[in-house]
């Protein structure tokens, strides 16, 4: 082997060795994350309570050696907007999951052809995760919390008639139409089925109906302030019925502007009696405030991302098959574990508020 020779092997090595290192020093280093959130227009302060949990999560991340870029983007609660933010993250920032408050249905097939994994919060209606590989939710749905008051309802309270009072919307619907069907099998009956727009605040016909069918018990479905200003009017025409709702409710902020027409109200809600203490101080120290209801579910989004790229190559099929299988994940709300088809879950129990604290029940 002459000079020569000997020289261009020695240079090959070189430039293999350099390739090989550039190459590992690409090797991606943090997670970017999309959010679409509602951060102005009717459902703004969802939006701004889903900020402040993942603003949380991403500060104690950071702190963990765990570098996660986060892109807010505002939907408006719309859908079309919605649709246009994904696209550009699709095109231009492309991030490796994209978190969404409110707005779901339009953005799965975008993100099904993209193949971006999509984690769905303040989301409720039925059936969500199936809807395609890359699709996971994590809040409260209609297909295990209605049951869980429905069927508490008739074999615990043992009332035997309801009235129902729903947004119209998908979340409304679905949790309506699976208390009805929790409550016929269980040999009830839903005698009343009233429904309102979403910005409504007066709810005095609809209730007025329900009184005038003699139901034992209502069930009432929006959010916190939706209930607040159907308890006050319920109160306002001295209506008897027993009342359960659903979980938006079981805040202290809700319960503070409420007041008395919120005792004895039944909810279902997270298992723990209260938020945990360490949550609750870190939150207050960065925020100035306590954590409200929608919080805890833009922070553990966070931390369940983070949890399924853990001591792998952070790529979108890593992350969507990690949240695939998130199991007893320490969360906030409880431990956290996904289902077959995405859908992460934890315990849900009946509640009553009484006194202004909020009991657990058996």
């Amino acid at each position: 082997m002459n000079k020569k020779t000997i020289a261009y092997s020695i240079l090959m090595i070189l430039c293999l060795a350099l390739v090989a290192g550039c190459a590992q020093e690409q090797k991606k280093e943090t997670i970017k994350v999309g959010a679409v959130l509602p951060m102005t227009g009717y459902a703004a302060y969802i939006g701004e309570e889903l900020q402040e949990g993942i603003l949380l999560a991403q500060k104690e991340l950071q702190e963990m050696g765990i570098n996660v870029e986060v892109v807010f983007e505002d939907s408006q609660g719309d859908a079309k907007t919605a649709v246009s933010i994904f696209n550009k993250f699709v095109d231009i920032d492309k991030p490796d999951i994209v978190i969404t408050g409110s707005v779901v249905r339009p953005l799965i097939p975008l993100a099904e052809e993209a193949k971006l994994p999509l984690l769905a919060t303040v989301a409720s209606a039925s059936d969500i995760p199936n809807q395609g590989d890359y699709i996971f939710r994590y809040f409260t749905n209609a297909d295990i919390d209605a049951p869980v008051m429905a069927a508490y309802a008739v074999e615990n309270v043992e009332m035997k008639t309801f009235g129902i009072l729903h947004s119209n919307d998908e979340f409304g619907n679905s949790y309506a139409n699976r208390f009805k069907q929790t409550v016929e099998a269980r040999g009830g009956k839903v005698l009343a089925d009233e429904s309102y727009s979403f910005m409504d605040k007066d709810y005095r016909t609809q209730l007025l109906k329900i009184k005038a069918n003699n139901a034992d018990a209502i069930y009432l479905i929006g959010l916190d302030w939706h209930i607040v200003l159907m308890l006050q009017q319920m109160q306002e025409l001295r209506m008897n019925q027993k009342v359960f709702a659903v979980g938006t409710i079981a805040t202290e902020n809700a319960i503070g502007q409420a007041g008395d027409a919120i005792e004895g109200v039944y909810v279902t809600a997270f298992c723990y009696s209260q938020l945990p203490e360490d949550y609750v101080q870190k939150f207050q120290a960065m925020h100035g405030k306590y954590p409200g209801y929608f919080t805890t579910f833009g922070y553990d989004s966070m931390k369940l991302i983070a949890d399924a790229v853990d001591n792998k190559d952070i790529t979108r099929e890593n992350i969507k098959q990690g949240l695939l299988a998130t199991n007893n994940f320490p969360g906030v709300v409880g431990d956290i574990t996904s289902n077959a088809y995405g859908e992460m879950e934890f315990p849900i129990c009946p509640k009553v508020i009484r006194n202004k604290q909020i009991i657990r029940l058996s």
